[in-house]
């Protein structure tokens, strides 16, 4: 019996025992040799289609929500296809999700061995070290990619997230700059006929600042502003209408426009999370000067405050159109310890896609809903200014109380936004904040004992 033969026969067994990956190699190693052997490469074809179905499959589950069922799904797959790279691939991303990080890098990492070097698979990993705080690692993922491909904008955008996360903020801002070209980034570059601010003298010029992303972003970003007026120029920002009541205290915008309405004339234009860049900030040069966000001086109408006990605004939840939203978020039914805390009489803040329901557990709950009276971001910073402190998970209400120099606790889950840095109680960018991490990715039980202590032992 030839070689060839022998190899078929034990592809053969293979099969009947389920062990795909390797009838598949055996099948590949055939045709190697003898590329015109047809039930070799019909078996081989065989194989392949059953490999890719089972993989529509499995991101059939995962496009529908069905994280637990793909992983379970994936688990017996991987049984038949040990060594199937895509299948691997594909168990790290859902992994990520599920909170499994180890997990994800020990499954991007047995890719690796298999297929040796693959650009999205060691973004992957460089992603994965990140999530379990392993920076070196990380960093030399996209490094290596970059070494390779400098122009590659999804690496350097990975590596600028890493950098910043670290607090290297000069090489974090240059590589974050790739935002407006990689495939994963919230960004949408605007493409202006006018070209974007370099730096120099704005002498005689009219420079449009632009925001970005989310909310949370311009609170924290819009700090840089004053910056700008050193350079000469006349200031106009563009602002979502929702943030537009609070601009007006800005003596630095000369014009306001309306994102969506007719711009005014100008000569250069930057995003506003370039700033940093374009200055070439370091840690050391975040202005923590608060508040630079402030209100009117009028009383939220309707805030029922305790004059006995601590008045605390709370939120819970973010956006959930926010990708990572199901790790920095928690379900009211956690965050209810809290309320224990018989010295503070709690106000919500939160506002959310589902406000009916929220509004029917605080009614249970006996606590007072703010957010669904909220018309504006001014009503927030209107009932902000009233209350003693604020206990919120990283949303945009963290970023407005921080930035209204407000007391702030802001409660983080393991794998925190690069803005938070790494191992810190306080923040760089907000004096007044501190923060609470989880351990471990999920774990916000330990958080809020923590958060509940010190509530117990706050004073008004």
């Amino acid at each position: 019996m030839s070689f060839s033969d022998q190899s078929i026969q034990r592809a053969k067994k293979c099969v009947k025992q389920k062990k795909y990956s390797q009838a598949l190699a055996l099948y590949h190693h055939v045709l190697e040799t003898n590329p015109q052997d047809k039930f070799a490469l019909k078996q081989y074809n065989k194989l392949c289609d059953l490999e890719e179905k089972e993989l529509k499959t499995l991101h059939s589950l995962f496009e529908q929500g069905k994280f637990e069922d793909a992983y379970k799904k994936c688990h017996i797959t991987l049984q038949k296809f040990p060594e199937s790279p895509r299948l691997l691939n594909f168990k790290g991303g859902l992994a990520n999700r599920l909170g499994l990080l180890q997990e994800a890098v020990s499954a991007y990492k047995k890719t690796l061995d298999i297929i040796g070097y693959d650009t999205n698979v060691l973004i992957n990993l460089g992603i994965a070290y990140r999530y379990v705080q392993e920076i070196k690692k990380s960093t030399s993922c996209f490094d290596a990619i970059l070494a390779k491909e400098p122009n590659h904008h999804d690496a350097a955008y990975s590596l600028g997230f890493t950098y910043l996360l670290n607090g290297e903020y000069e090489k974090g801002w240059k590589y974050y700059e790739s935002r407006w070209n990689a495939t994963f980034s919230t960004s949408a570059p605007r493409n202006f006929k006018q070209p974007m601010w370099d730096g120099n003298s704005l002498e005689g010029k009219r420079l449009l600042v632009h925001c970005e992303q989310g909310y949370g972003d311009t609170f924290q970003f819009i700090r840089f502003l004053p910056l700008l007026k050193k350079y000469n120029g006349l200031i106009i920002f563009e602002t979502p209408k929702a943030l537009e009541p609070l601009m007006f205290n800005f003596d630095v915008i000369d014009e306001l426009v309306i994102r969506g309405d007719d711009k005014p004339d100008f000569d250069v234009h930057i995003p506003l999370l370039s700033i940093p860049y374009v200055l070439n900030l370091g840690l050391s040069s975040i202005s923590s000067h608060t508040p630079y966000i402030k209100g009117d001086g009028i009383p939220f109408d309707g805030l029922r405050l305790s004059p006995e006990k601590l008045n605390v605004g709370f939120v819970w939840t973010g956006s959930e159109t926010f990708r990572h939203n199901h790790f920095r978020s928690m379900v009211f039914n956690e965050v209810k310890p809290l309320l224990d805390s018989e010295n503070c009489k709690f106000h919500s803040l939160q506002v959310c896609e589902n406000q009916e329901s929220i509004a029917d557990l605080l009614r249970q709950n006996q606590i007072q809903d703010l957010g669904t009276q909220f018309k504006n971001f001014l009503d927030t910073v209107r009932a902000i200014d009233q209350l003693d402190l604020i206990v919120t998970t990283d949303t945009a209400v963290a970023h407005l109380a921080g930035a209204m120099g407000k007391k702030t606790w802001i409660l983080l889950h393991y794998t925190a936004d690069f803005r938070w840095l790494l191992n810190r109680e306080d923040s760089p960018w907000y004096p007044t904040a501190r923060l609470y991490r989880q351990k471990e990715l999920g774990n916000w039980k330990d958080v809020l004992n923590k958060v509940l202590k010190d509530l117990q032992q706050s004073n008004v």
